[in-house]
């Protein structure tokens, strides 16, 4: 992670770093191998064991330990109307209606009827994500690869390694 040495980014790092009892390389040079360059008033912080969480994999992981748990998980049904009461909870989906002790929804932002629901509307955000072709294998996902942000004066992005079909994911952070 890279950025001015006392911006929020770099001392916030330092602060959770020692407060969780982290390794964190400060990297003074302006290049990290032949990956990256930053400006001189820039610092790199490298955290050598952390890494990346692919979405797919987190989210079929915490699917099967949900079941595991004792979870029923429907997919692909739109829920019609919800009341939240005391102890159970009653959802209508357009296939049929059930009632639970506690219930997770997972939409996406095109759902309308959260405001029906009286529960807390999300606010869906664009992200503007770019993949790039790469040549060097050093980018591709690996023990060995290197997620990036980088905060300057005018934006903050980041960068993650992908699969070798799928090249760098770059995204400014707003």
């Amino acid at each position: 992670q890279v950025g001015v040495p006392d911006s929020e980014l770099i001392t916030g790092l330092r602060s959770a770093a020692a407060k969780h009892r982290l390794q964190l390389d400060t990297v003074i040079t302006t290049r990290f191998g032949n990956r990256f360059h930053w400006p001189t008033d820039h610092i790199g912080l490298l955290e050598p064991i952390a890494g990346i969480l692919v979405p797919e994999t987190a989210i079929e992981t915490a699917l099967q330990v949900a079941r595991q748990r004792g979870a029923t998980i429907h997919n692909d049904e739109r829920v019609c109307e919800l009341s939240l009461g005391g102890n159970r909870s009653r959802i209508t989906t357009a296939l049929s209606q059930y009632e639970a002790q506690r219930v997770i929804i997972a939409t996406g932002a095109w759902s309308l009827d959260w405001f029906s629901w009286q529960v807390a509307t999300p606010r869906a955000l664009r992200k503007h994500l770019f993949w790039f072709p790469v040549h060097d294998s050093a980018w591709n996902r690996s023990p060995q690869s290197v997620s990036f942000y980088f905060e300057s004066l005018f934006c903050s992005f980041y960068g993650i390694p992908g699969e070798p079909h799928e090249g760098r994911k770059i995204a400014r952070v707003d």
